[in-house]
């Protein structure tokens, strides 16, 4: 086989993979500060509960956030049959962002949120009292809510998104202004019920997918007429 053939191959099998890891490492968060839902546990006998977290995902030498309060808004379908029961700070791992230093150092009575439950969306918040904010470093994971939640028994199977409501979810420093890095990530927020049912990829990455290909499919066939001209055009040079 020619070369120049082989070698086209080669290129386009490692423009192919270039772009697999373009897409994949697009899927990652950059460094920054994010409040995700993890740690989802049940429905066990209609009960669950999980974790809302801030982490630090900037790397070992990277950027430090200095956290003076917090705010989050959750929100569940009105018709999946879920809905919250309770919002806590009794945190055993990680540790709650603001313990003993937070909105119940100065108030006994400090609740999380003061929306009354059940319901299918409320917020939580606090405020950092006993000092100006607290450092939250590369790589640290702190807790910010420790949430219940109840299923219906007449509930359809299914999975139940549990989704940030943007507006109402942010970090804010010791000046009260809004941490720039800060972001949300809802992925493991997800509840569920009898059947699961796998994630759909998402449009838009199919239809990049779908686009790329085509490039590259058209590419790579430019590639190898390219490399038979060159191989016939040395042909011709060996016969003359």
């Amino acid at each position: 086989m020619p070369t120049h053939c082989t070698a086209s191959r080669w290129i386009c099998r490692i423009l192919l993979l270039a772009l697999w890891f373009a897409l994949t490492l697009g899927q990652a968060h950059a460094g920054s500060l994010v409040m995700s839902i993890d740690n989802v546990t049940g429905p066990s006998a209609g009960q669950g509960t999980f974790d809302v977290l801030l982490t630090n995902t900037n790397p070992a030498g990277g950027t430090s956030y200095d956290v003076a309060s917090f705010s989050f808004e959750l929100s569940v379908p009105a018709s999946s049959g879920v809905q919250f029961t309770g919002a806590s700070t009794a945190f055993v791992s990680p540790a709650y962002i603001f313990a003993g230093t937070g909105g119940a150092s100065i108030d006994p009575t400090f609740t999380l949120s003061l929306d009354s439950f059940p319901n299918t969306q409320f917020s939580g918040s606090d405020t950092e009292f006993t000092y100006p904010s607290i450092a939250v470093g590369p790589g640290a994971v702190s807790g910010l809510g420790l949430i219940s939640y109840s299923v219906s028994p007449q509930a359809p199977a299914g999975d139940v998104p549990i989704s940030f409501v943007l507006d109402g979810s942010s970090v804010s420093d010791p000046t009260g202004g809004a941490i720039a890095d800060f972001q949300t990530d809802s992925t493991n927020g997800i509840i569920h019920l009898g059947v699961s049912t796998i994630p759909e990829p998402s449009s838009f990455l199919l239809a990049t997918i779908g686009i790329a290909r085509v490039f590259l499919a058209g590419l790579c066939k430019r590639l190898q007429r390219a490399a038979r001209r060159i191989t016939g055009a040395e042909g011709d040079i060996h016969l003359s």
